[in-house]
């Protein structure tokens, strides 16, 4: 079962283009999942630091399980790469010749890292798949390393343009053992050092590698005991261990080593007992334990979504979306309407300190109870999630009652509640304003209309 909560990276920050774009992604998965009955359970999360690097956009849901006899969690991890005049080379997924090639934006070793840690987490147990979504493009160099993935991608990523493409990589051999060896390099090192401390006896051992991991080896797989480092009990007898410590212990010792053999074991080395004493700020993980299959699971689950529209006809394909599934007239004014309504309230919900899914029909009471920045805020953010015309006596729409999944369909709802409300209100007409791309745009409607939106400014005709 997903928990409604989750631990954030952080609030969204930084190049104005990249922000746009992730909310962008936002409120087209959003709302593609909230009107299509496929999506049961849908929960929509960003900035999760359990993501990793993948953490942009996460949905969740589980398949209409109708002719399946029981519901399947599922999982979609998006990252998003806003660039501009870009074509990705070698040296951009690859990049060898670079000590911190991890930090890269579209270094596939950081992201290999991120998905052997998401799927050995029991946070995301079910079906995943992994898309890196941007605007740039390749270069034709290494254009013959990747393959169509139209046919493996959901529709919720495919948006109608000519030149964009869903791809899957698959690179050389010798580009498949980078990627091993980079996942696995630390790990099997240490397993190295391990032994020849204890078995063979060694005075000298990998000190960076120790020092870097001390927090997750103390106590955890070694521990100080008098003048003595022996292996800690829990480790001994493989209780509460992680994936990564049970992967060690089985690489440590054969199966014919016994509890007793093992704990008998001991080394005495100064330089090793100062280092597990210090406290500092090492890594209270283990360094990853990736197999060469696991690389061959994550390409198969990568798609790389490559010249995929910029800010301006990303927002365009939304609002016409949104206008399409509204059943009533203007459509085009609805779609505008709920693309804004839309708009502030993933704003709004980025503000919150605290993690929290964006849950269907629930969307708009998670709202109202969320812990944002600061009360003014929280305020807001309610205000903005009710659908409310106020005719200076009475709320036409009852805020009581639970919200549909879509905006465009709450409109369209709230509409037909003013509409049976249109002889209290009384005739004449509203002139609806929408800020769009830094103007005013102004629309006459006769009453009743609803207006779904705090970023709208409505103006009560005589």
């Amino acid at each position: 079962m997903v928990s409604p909560n989750y631990k954030k990276t952080g609030t969204l920050a930084g190049d104005p283009n990249g922000v746009a774009y992730q909310k962008h992604m936002l409120l087209l998965l959003y709302e593609r999942a909230a009107n299509d009955a496929h999506f049961s359970n849908l929960r929509l999360a960003t900035e999760m630091k359990d993501a990793g690097k993948f953490d942009d956009a996460v949905l969740s849901w589980n398949c209409d399980a109708a002719r399946r006899r029981s519901k399947q969690q599922n999982w979609l991890f998006v990252q998003v790469k806003h660039k501009s005049s870009k074509k990705l080379n070698q040296s951009d997924l690859f990049p060898t010749l670079n000590p911190d090639r991890a930090k890269m934006e579209f270094s596939i070793f950081k992201y290999l890292l991120s998905f052997w840690e998401i799927k050995h987490s029991n946070a995301f147990e079910g079906s995943k798949q992994f898309v890196i979504f941007t605007n740039a493009g390749l270069n034709e160099q290494i254009r013959h390393w990747f393959v169509s993935a139209d046919a493996d991608c959901g529709d919720i990523l495919k948006l109608p343009t000519p030149k964009r493409e869903l791809l899957k990589l698959k690179p050389p051999d010798d580009i498949l053992e980078q990627l091993y060896h980079y996942g696995s390099e630390e790990f099997n090192d240490l397993i190295e050092s391990i032994k020849a401390l204890f078995f063979e006896q060694a005075s000298s051992f990998d000190e960076t590698l120790f020092r870097k991991y001390r927090a997750a080896i103390n106590c955890k797989i070694l521990m100080v005991r008098k003048n003595s480092i022996v292996f800690s009990p829990g480790f001994i007898k493989m209780k509460n261990l992680d994936y990564s410590e049970r992967l060690l212990r089985r690489r440590l010792f054969p199966e014919n080593y016994t509890v007793e053999r093992i704990a008998a074991l001991s080394v005495r080395n100064e330089l090793l007992k100062q280092i597990l004493s210090v406290k500092d700020k090492s890594s209270a993980r283990l360094p990853p334990a990736i197999e060469m299959a696991e690389v061959g699971e994550f390409l198969r689950l990568l798609i790389f979504a490559v010249n995929q529209p910029s800010n301006g006809e990303f927002e365009k394909i939304i609002k016409k979306e949104l206008s399409q599934v509204c059943p009533v007239e203007p459509r085009e004014l609805y779609g505008e309407m709920a693309y804004n309504a839309m708009q502030d309230i993933i704003d709004r919900w980025l503000q919150c300190k605290d993690g929290f899914y964006l849950e269907g029909s629930t969307l708009n009471n998670r709202l109202r109870k969320s812990d944002c920045a600061s009360t003014s805020a929280g305020r807001r953010l309610a205000s903005s999630s009710q659908s409310l015309f106020d005719t200076g006596e009475k709320e036409v729409a009852d805020t009581n009652r639970a919200k549909p999944a879509g905006v465009a369909a709450a409109i369209a709802e709230n509409l037909q509640l003013c509409q049976r409300a249109a002889p209290e209100i009384g005739s004449g007409t509203i002139k609806i304003v929408l800020p769009t791309s830094n103007q005013f745009t102004a629309f006459e409607h006769p009453l009743p209309v609803l207006p779904y939106t705090a970023g709208m400014l409505i103006e009560r005709q005589k």
